[in-house]
């Protein structure tokens, strides 16, 4: 690992006494070591122990001491009721005051020219939004107050507003209405997953 991060051909000779600084390491260099190592291992090496043990032996003496007992995400019990964030508090306030809904809205429009596959894409978006629970939080109110209620990965497939429109008998500014018209389209904080994802055919080989 230390020859494939710095870049040492095979001709270099290596000792687990060698320093990785002294061989030509940097702070970003040793970021991508510990990325390896890790991951490799299943260690729980941080920068610091690089540059407090920059050896590789001193490495591996440190990665032997880490990661016995290091909890995963995955281990993490959820409680049933998540408190918001202040931020989903600060959303859900001026929702609740009846503020446009397509305030909240972040697009981004993006053209593909080719063949697209949208059976391909529309499993890609799926599998985005099951693996990353953000995209399936809810912001629901309970007691007067919001709280976040995150929707299981298996039910959220049914729950994604995901569609694939053939727009290609529109002129641009058609096709640029329906986007607009998706974009200003809000957010109903209590039962919408808070992604949308459209794809429009405008050309047979162009895309929005």
């Amino acid at each position: 690992m230390y020859r494939d991060v710095l870049h040492l051909d095979n001709d270099t000779t290596l000792t687990v006494d060698d320093n990785f600084f002294h061989l030509g390491g940097h702070s970003l260099t040793a970021t991508r070591l510990i990325a390896r190592v890790n991951s490799a291992i299943g260690s729980d090496l941080t920068l610091r122990d690089v540059f407090e043990t920059p050896t590789i032996a001193g490495l591996a003496d440190a990665a032997n001491s880490t990661g016995i007992d290091r909890a995963r995400v995955s281990d993490m019990v959820v409680p049933e009721q998540v408190p918001a964030s202040y931020g989903q508090q600060s959303l859900w306030v001026i929702d609740q005051l009846g503020g446009p809904k397509s305030q909240y809205v972040v697009p981004t429009v993006l053209r593909l020219s080719g063949h697209l596959d949208t059976t391909a894409f529309t499993a890609a978006v799926h599998d985005v939004v099951e693996r990353h629970a953000t995209l399936r939080t809810l912001l629901v109110e309970r007691d007067g107050v919001p709280v976040q209620v995150i929707v299981p990965p298996a039910d959220a497939a049914a729950r994604i507003t995901l569609e694939v429109n053939d727009l290609r008998d529109r002129d641009r500014r058609g096709i640029d209405e329906s986007i607009g018209s998706l974009v200003r389209t809000g957010f109903d904080l209590a039962t919408d997953l808070p992604i949308r994802v459209a794809v429009l055919r405008s050309e047979d080989s162009q895309w929005v």
